[in-house]
């Protein structure tokens, strides 16, 4: 098993990489057989990444822009973050769902990973209670929802929780977690994601900002392009200066002039 740590805002927690691992394996080259798969590999990449355009995200790469951008599907007037998700009043009505669509997903999967006949739905349904908490706001579940949302990760302690609750091997048990953090992130993008990017659209076409950002893309880009133009014809004339310093170049006709063989060879 591979661990290692990562910061949260109080400690810091174990954290299974396999799983994910697993997961974007699941995604990546010859498995990535469709467009759908292709989308949802980039927006598990950027889940992961941290490049999710957040508003917290928004603000660090246009300020100016973005200054004044608070969570546009409340009314709470807060900045909108990972953590803002989870507590976000347009959300509250959809975590349940989203769980209840998490725990229909991984019931046939559990049942084929471990063909147990004592392992009915019922009964699965419980195991799943039991290491994701049986409300959807209880710290279980807030705790899972939080880790997969900062970067697709699980606690390791949640995963031995898991290898033990449903009696998977190590190999199995890592095929489960990683269907169970895809099966969320599905969902998430779906029910929260999604409408929330449709709120932000027209939270920036109230405030005629999609035509500032084209203009500042435009702009950037264009700098981008001098700032290139410029480095390579300064490399060109560094290069053009030290072959005629070690005469490698005529300097008549400006073409370099080829290796000669030395006396005697």
């Amino acid at each position: 098993m591979v661990n290692t740590y990562i910061k949260t805002k109080e400690y810091e927690t174990p954290i299974d990489w396999n799983i994910t691992w697993n997961l974007i394996h699941r995604y990546k080259g010859f498995n990535c057989i469709s467009v759908k798969k292709h989308w949802h590999l980039i927006f598990i990449t950027k889940l992961f990444a941290k490049l999710l355009p957040i508003g917290t995200i928004l603000l660090q790469r246009k300020p100016d822009i973005y200054k004044d951008f608070i969570c546009p599907r409340c009314n709470a007037n807060k900045e909108e973050s990972r953590y803002h998700f989870i507590e976000c009043d347009a959300n509250k009505k959809l975590w349940p769902i989203i769980k209840n669509k998490m725990q229909d997903d991984l019931v046939p999967i559990i049942q084929k990973l471990n063909d147990s006949p004592e392992n009915t739905s019922k009964i699965i349904s419980e195991k799943l209670n039991q290491i994701l908490g049986s409300q959807h706001d209880n710290n279980k579940f807030t705790n899972f929802c939080l880790l997969a949302l900062e970067a697709n990760k699980i606690n390791t302690n949640f995963s031995k929780i898991s290898k033990q609750t449903f009696g998977l091997s190590e190999s199995k048990n890592i095929l489960l977690l990683a269907s169970l953090l895809d099966s969320f992130i599905i969902h998430f993008k779906e029910l929260i994601w999604l409408p929330r990017c449709n709120a932000t659209v027209a939270w920036e076409k109230a405030r005629n900002i999609i035509g500032r950002k084209d203009k500042l893309n435009r702009s950037e880009n264009m700098d981008r392009y001098y700032k290139s133009s410029h480095q390579n014809s300064k490399h060109l004339r560094q290069d053009k200066q030290y072959l005629k310093e070690n005469n490698l170049i005529d300097s008549h006709t400006g073409r370099k002039v080829k290796n000669q063989a030395p006396i005697g060879a």
